[in-house]
């Protein structure tokens, strides 16, 4: 019991970011757990190897963070070859193998085998095993196969609101899934068009993603349309601006090349930046990133500087905001001297 807790305990205090408790209570359960005969419980191992890796990660360890991972994917391992390993331990071992805090130690092809014994046992009729297939085998790069897997997980379900949350979760992996090519933004669009259906278009996360999967499809004008459709229904000026930043983002930085509109995003980062007063670091790095692909490096450069002004000391995207102004720098001086006789 003591050791469940502080398992909690470590994880609770790295997603609160308090890193110096986390680590020490982290290491100490650690050294408990390698002791445990039998072996430690596969959940709670995990708990306090991910708080430390974690923080690990962050305060720029990364060698020892790879190693306390890869002593907890050995782990893993040796827990899913044993001849008597459950379904439930195949699958969480395999959710481990597609979701690792260092991208190296992913093991997208095990994590196939495992979801696909784990289904033969379960004889392909639980929807959550189904949609872990689904998930290993887009990240294995087999989309074809993940929608195929992803429609067996719909049909397993028998009420509208769960199979629409399943449709729009299926529709935001393959938007967002590593790497970018492994994703399939029109797949997306009909998951997306899906849930949008089963609940009359009033769900913001599933109007997200629909709107999303348009632009990313190519679809720039009607994505709009629905990113404007979701500004109504939200409850608030700081919903509605951050709403607007994810679509000029979306529209900045979405691939291919193709389908981003510099203009449309500029258009979606100024009233983001109106509804926030300004006052909003990641809505204004937006915004500097809209002037700068519009060709304004002056504007791109004033308004990143007073993004960066208003970041935390301790934020951790600081060097990213830095290395964009950085950018805008240059450009802007580049402008200058082309235009001197």
């Amino acid at each position: 019991t003591s050791i469940r807790l502080m398992c909690s305990l470590a994880e609770l205090l790295e997603q609160q970011r308090k890193d110096v408790e986390a680590e020490q209570v982290a290491r100490q359960v650690l050294e408990y757990q390698r002791r445990q005969t039998p072996r430690a419980d596969l959940f709670e191992f995990k708990q306090s190897s991910y708080a430390l890796t974690r923080v690990l990660k962050r305060r720029g360890a990364g060698e020892e963070a790879l190693n306390v991972e890869r002593e907890l994917i050995a782990f893993l391992r040796a827990a899913a070859d044993e001849p008597d390993a459950s379904i439930s331990t195949l699958h969480r071992v395999a959710a481990t193998f597609l979701f690792t805090v260092n991208d190296e130690l992913r093991d997208a092809p095990r994590a196939v085998e495992l979801e696909l014994e784990v289904n033969r046992r379960a004889e392909y009729r639980n929807p959550l095993f189904v949609r872990g297939l689904a998930q290993a085998y887009l990240r294995a790069g087999d989309t074809m196969r993940a929608v195929q897997a992803w429609e067996q997980s719909f049909a397993l379900i028998v009420d509208d609101r769960s199979r629409a949350a399943q449709l729009s979760y299926a529709a935001w992996e393959l938007l967002n899934v590593p790497p970018p090519e492994s994703r399939d933004p029109a797949a997306a669009l009909k998951f997306a068009q899906r849930a949008n259906e089963l609940t009359g278009y009033e769900n913001p996360a599933y109007l997200t993603n629909l709107a999303r999967a348009f632009a990313l499809d190519g679809q720039t004008e009607t994505a709009v349309d629905v990113w404007n459709k979701l500004i109504a229904i939200l409850p608030d000026d700081r919903a509605r601006a951050n709403s607007l930043n994810g679509a000029a983002w979306t529209l900045l930085t979405g691939t291919p090349e193709t389908i981003r509109n510099p203009a449309v995003a500029l258009k979606l980062a100024l009233r983001a930046a109106e509804l926030s007063k300004s006052e909003n670091p990641a809505i204004l790095d937006t915004l500097a990133l809209a002037y700068a692909r519009t060709g304004d490096a002056a504007k791109a450069v004033d308004t990143q500087e007073k993004a960066i002004s208003l970041l935390a000391g301790d934020a951790s995207d600081r060097a990213e905001y830095i290395t964009r102004l950085t950018e805008y720098e240059a450009a802007a001086n580049d402008s200058i001297q082309s235009r001197m006789p």
